[in-house]
């Protein structure tokens, strides 16, 4: 039987949840595109309007905004989590689970 808490790799663990409120910015929806928690900071950066130059590494996320506002519809970046000796990577409809 999955798992079916946080923290697990199976549906329960990698589908939680998220609840964001801007009532001047966005109307209420649902949004089933995937996310992970890097993804908050790039789009923090997003939201507050900074830049980041060419010297910068690398962010992990990804600004969701576009996601959010509706001018895009999916996130074409894989997921990948782990934990432990478990892994769990997500890319579009095909998901693949090593468990430990």
């Amino acid at each position: 039987m999955a798992e079916l808490k946080k923290g697990a790799f199976m549906k329960g663990g990698l589908r939680i949840p998220a609840i964001l409120e801007w009532p001047a910015r966005f109307s209420p929806k649902e949004i089933d595109t995937p996310c992970v928690s890097s993804d908050l900071y790039p789009t923090l950066l997003g939201i507050a309007g900074v830049k980041r130059g060419k010297g910068h590494p690398p962010l992990d996320g990804t600004d969701i905004i576009p996601i959010i506002s509706g001018r895009k519809k999916k996130s074409g970046q894989p997921l990948d989590s782990g934990m432990d000796s478990e892994t769990a990577n997500r890319h579009g409809m095909t998901e693949s689970l090593k468990p430990s």
